[in-house]
């Protein structure tokens, strides 16, 4: 990928100059966004609403990374059984794809980050009721066709929605970094949040069994989950 609008072989030079110009238009661009400077990536704690995408991102961590390792185990729950728990796993990812594809061509188009978001937010919700106020096997698995599209098409609208309201660019980097490792925080977090009992609905979030027998207290698991958010960054 070309390092920038000038290192494009392909565009001549009034057409670099067209695209700058649209960037700068745009606020994409700062026409002091030259030198790189620590101001820039500190300027990211002092934001209000990157720290409101960085909350988002650890909660969508957590849903999702949950979902991705277990989702297998909550079709097998429904009594599906060895190869074939594994086979029905895989229609809501496939529609969670296709559903992404749509989001992304809909929400650049119309610039509707922060809708889309909503919208699967809700979509996950009601997936996620109606699992757990049935008890139908089929309605159950039905249901996976709305919270798992609803879960995994979030976070690339989060993402590109973050990169769009920071600026200038080294910010912009620095707000997609810490997104990213806070989605990962997430998903540290997410493996002290669920018992062995109690699955695969997990009505109520506890610490898991095996951090109450080695004496885990909640200061203890936030050291922990902070520990894992240094290691990433």
């Amino acid at each position: 990928m070309p390092r920038s609008l000038e290192t494009i072989g392909l565009l001549t030079a009034e057409e670099k100059a067209n695209a700058h110009a649209v960037l700068l238009q745009e606020h994409t661009l700062l026409r002091d966004d030259s030198v790189f400077t620590w101001k820039s990536v500190r300027g990211v704690f002092f934001t209000p609403h990157a720290w409101l995408t960085f909350l988002m991102g650890f909660l969508g961590g957590e849903t999702l990374t949950s979902l991705a390792y277990f989702e297998p185990s909550i079709v097998q729950s429904l009594g599906y059984k060895a190869n074939e728990a594994q086979l029905m796993s895989v229609p809501p990812f496939a529609v969670a794809w296709a559903v992404n594809i749509i989001t992304a061509v809909v929400s650049d188009k119309f610039r509707l980050r922060g809708v889309t978001i909503i919208f699967h937010a809700l979509l996950a919700t009601i997936g996620f009721a109606i699992f757990l106020g049935s008890k139908n096997p089929n309605v159950q698995y039905g249901s996976l066709f709305l919270f798992v599209p609803g879960v995994y098409c979030q976070p690339p609208s989060l993402l590109s929605w973050t990169a769009n309201n920071a600026a200038p660019r080294y910010r912009r980097a620095a707000a997609i970094a810490f997104l990213l490792s806070t989605t990962g925080l997430g998903g540290i977090a997410a493996t002290y949040f669920h018992c062995y009992h109690g699955g695969v609905e997990y009505p109520v979030v506890e610490f898991t069994e095996q951090e109450a027998e080695e004496g885990g207290e909640p200061g203890e698991v936030l050291d922990d989950t902070s520990s894992g958010f240094i290691y990433k960054l």
